[in-house]
């Protein structure tokens, strides 16, 4: 556990020194975001280049990182010396920074709730295995089928979702799985984006707004629900999120239309649709506003020369994946899964985007009203050309209703968020606040930017079918958007609002945090459990991981470990649905000693062109769940 954390900090440290050397020991923030994109790229070029030569092993993983210390160790030795006045510089800013010139800008209320949020989302990362749906079914699997074929090649799967989705958040779980020998850091990256997410919003807004305007805006986007229950999850939204915000910092940077800078904005933007494909509607408006603000203060051909970067370097970091995309599905992206709607017209996307903003009204009447007033304009509240199958609109179920309403990552709206920003809205334009004193200092021009977040929902919303559990996709835009509407209210210029709103913000974040329904801090009333969680600190580590949709589980892995040990079984065969949460099978090998155990998907659907006869191979026994969890083979 400390071995791999020393590695991962020496190295983001050997790089966030490049970055301050080129800066003399200014812009620490800055430095340590672009580090932060160049440290995330690296590891896509590792990774990638070890899969070349079958070497996505734990061993070799681990060779990599103690070499990659070792180089960086001695680079830090050597530069401790040799640029001495960047270490004056750092050691005089130290000395300078004091708290109660901090103070001016934050409250204590404010530094008090963005240390508890952190600290909590950490602990409770640290502590709670990865046990949501997605991570059981795809994401940790397509980790677990990596190691075992050593390469990142697509495979044969019932579930290809393990190989269409971006694999940007895999990348670092197959590394952190090597460093940590198992799951114990999982969560990180996802915390990690969260705390990424403070420092890049901190930056980002103080280019728009006074200082002062940045703590509130700070807390209402970590303190949203859906980014304070991913910031523990293995979900990807919230790094999406974070690398977004990134790029936004370097675009805005006065740098901006530099080859470097340029080359670092195209990194930035290509880790997040590398990490969901999706973010491709955030990106377009987002590269946009940025070749039209270098085209304008630097001109066309800068411009051309920056947006012609951009694409180049995003290009090559989401090459490999396309590419494995493309010969096994025919098209980059892979399968779309039925998320993009199939029909356009003025009404129906009207209709989508009315349902898609309901997700954070949830009320029973208003989706009653709504979907009576779809059909009586002769829309179907259902239509299959822009729903996601198994999606329901009308009737509106009470079971939905009541998800949206709850601490729930795959759900929760952002209705309290929401209503916080229209309140403070309306208190703010109060006589309390002198004329003079209500238009925010801008250091850029805000309309711009407003007008780029719009573009990113209208394009979301209408693309996009409609699907119950659309504010997940939502939320890197809600983390660009929401902080930048606290801002405009002007809240920030009234003392007793500052503090009333930071209080409701920490309150809610003690609420969500303590009840989440997949990772709670206390028992949960029996109405809420939809997922059996166990309490972070009650029972095990392996306890909580098998509780919930997992226990189904137990008796076939117990099985399944009794009879490997007893016929020294090596290869076994997967007769599982899409659905089926396979990774515990992999976990309970793992614990059990039995790394050397491979699993293969025997009832895999090939695409067009790609079967091959010597599939399935041969196995010493299989899986068929749930129709019979455990038979014998030959």
């Amino acid at each position: 556990m400390v071995t791999g954390t020393l590695s991962i900090l020496i190295v983001f440290t050997a790089v966030w020194w490049s970055r301050l050397k080129l800066r003399s020991g200014r812009q620490w923030r800055q430095g340590l975001l672009e580090a932060a994109v160049l440290v995330g790229a690296g590891t896509i070029f590792c990774t990638e280049l070890l899969g070349l030569f079958h070497g996505v092993r734990a061993g070799w993983i681990s060779l990599v990182w103690a070499l990659a210390d070792a180089a960086s160790l001695a680079y830090l030795w050597q530069q401790s010396y040799r640029h001495r006045p960047i270490l004056d510089r750092l050691a005089r800013r130290v000395k300078a920074f004091s708290f109660p010139r901090m103070l001016k800008v934050w409250r204590p209320l404010e530094l008090s709730t963005v240390g508890l949020v952190l600290g909590a989302t950490g602990m409770i990362a640290w502590l709670s295995p990865p046990s949501n749906f997605d991570s059981m079914t795809y994401q940790l699997p397509r980790v677990m089928h990596w190691f075992q074929q050593g390469t990142l090649e697509h495979y044969p799967t019932s579930n290809v979702r393990q190989l269409a989705y971006g694999p940007g958040a895999a990348y670092w779980q197959v590394q952190l799985w090597a460093l940590f020998d198992g799951d114990l850091a999982a969560n990180l990256p996802q915390w990690v984006a969260l705390s990424g997410c403070v420092l890049a919003l901190s930056l980002w807004l103080s280019r728009f707004f006074d200082r002062r305007a940045v703590p509130l805006a700070v807390i209402t986007a970590i303190t949203l629900p859906m980014a304070l229950l991913q910031a523990s999850s293995t979900q990807t939204d919230l790094l999406v999120g974070c690398w977004l915000l990134i790029a936004a910092v370097i675009l805005t940077n006065h740098e901006a239309g530099s080859p470097g800078n340029a080359a670092l904005a195209g990194l930035a933007l290509g880790l997040a649709v590398v990490t969901k494909p999706s973010a491709l509607l955030l990106v377009a408006p987002l590269a946009v506003l940025a070749f039209w603000r270098i085209v304008r203060t630097r001109g066309i051909t800068v411009g051309l020369g920056s947006g012609l970067l951009w694409v180049t370097v995003s290009l090559l970091v989401c090459l490999p994946h396309f590419s494995r995309n493309y010969r096994w599905f025919g098209q980059p992206f892979g399968n779309d899964f039925g998320t993009v709607v199939e029909s356009m017209s003025f009404p129906l996307a009207a209709a989508n985007s009315a349902r898609w903003l309901a997700l954070n009204i949830p009320s029973m009447n208003l989706w009653g009203g709504l979907a009576r007033t779809l059909e009586s304009a002769g829309i179907d509240p259902n239509q299959p050309e822009i729903t996601f199958s198994y999606c329901q609109f009308s009737p509106p179920s009470p079971y939905t209703i009541y998800r949206l309403l709850l601490p729930d990552e795959d759900f929760a709206a952002y209705t309290t968020t929401l209503l916080l920003i229209a309140l403070l809205a309306l208190a703010s334009r109060t006589r309390l606040i002198p004329a003079s004193d209500r238009k925010p200092v801008r250091r850029h021009p805000l309309a711009p930017w407003l007008a780029a977040l719009l573009a990113m929902l209208v394009l979301t919303i209408v693309v996009l079918k409609w699907q119950i559990w659309g504010n997940r996709l939502l939320l890197p835009w809600a983390l660009l958007t929401c902080p930048v509407l606290v801002a405009m209210t002007g809240a920030w210029r009234l003392p007793w609002l500052r503090t009333l709103a930071g209080s409701l913000l920490l309150l809610q974040a003690i609420f969500v945090l303590s009840f989440s329904l997949n990772r709670p801090l206390v028992p949960l009333p029996l109405s809420w459990r939809y997922t059996g969680a166990i309490p972070l600190f009650s029972g095990s580590r392996t306890a909580r991981f098998f509780a919930g949709y997992n226990a189904e589980t137990i008796p076939v892995c117990q099985q399944l470990v009794a009879l490997i040990r007893e016929k020294h079984w090596r290869r076994i065969g997967l007769a599982v649905d899409e659905n089926y949460p396979e990774y515990p099978l992999w976990r309970a090998m793992h614990e059990a000693g039995l790394d050397q155990v491979e699993f293969y998907h025997i009832n895999a659907a090939f695409p067009p062109g790609n079967h091959t006869s010597a599939w399935p191979p041969q196995v010493d026994g299989y899986i068929n769940v749930p129709t019979s969890p455990l038979r014998r083979g030959h």
